[in-house]
């Protein structure tokens, strides 16, 4: 009996992700951080892992085909939520939450905080834990818009996004 050859080496893959310097695992092997191409993979659909200590993992699957050797993707990593039990002990009390004020152009905007909704342009979110989060802005008939903010407890935190269509 003939045994069936394997796949030929097809294709690469491109992972950049938010924040940089994720480890890439593609099919159970780390591949390095990002930004970092993936390269040798055969047809067929591969398991992506991107990783960092403090962000929730991101899952996904690609598809390398003889028509599309090249493929690309671009990872926004959520940070984790700490459990109030994970807080550092003995420390004086800093404020861990500031003001964020989000705008758009055109305002009307429904707004996204870490995949959450919070609310429609122009809004004011009060108390937003300091750190990094993802944040993105859907409008009918423009393009979603999607950036990641780092919240300072001293600054006035500020977003505005300019909507294309």
């Amino acid at each position: 009996m003939k045994s069936t050859p394997p796949a030929p080496v097809v294709g690469s893959l491109l992972v950049r992700s938010t924040p940089l310097g994720a480890r890439v695992v593609v099919d159970g092997r780390e591949y390095g951080r990002t930004p970092v191409t993936v390269g040798n993979l055969s047809r067929g659909v591969h398991k992506v892992r991107v990783i960092r200590d403090g962000y929730v993992p991101d899952d996904r699957q690609v598809t390398v085909t003889s028509a599309q050797r090249a493929q690309s993707m671009t990872v926004r990593l959520a940070p984790e939520r700490v459990a109030p039990a994970a807080a550092a002990v003995n420390r004086p009390a800093a404020p861990s939450t500031a003001p964020l004020t989000v705008e758009s152009r055109p305002p009307g905007a429904t707004v996204f905080l870490d995949g959450q909704q919070v609310g429609t342009t122009p809004l004011v979110l009060p108390d937003v834990a300091a750190g990094e989060h993802a944040l993105h802005l859907d409008h009918d008939g423009y393009r979603r818009w999607a950036s990641t903010i780092r919240i300072v407890t001293t600054d006035k935190n500020r977003v505005t996004a300019s909507l294309e269509q």
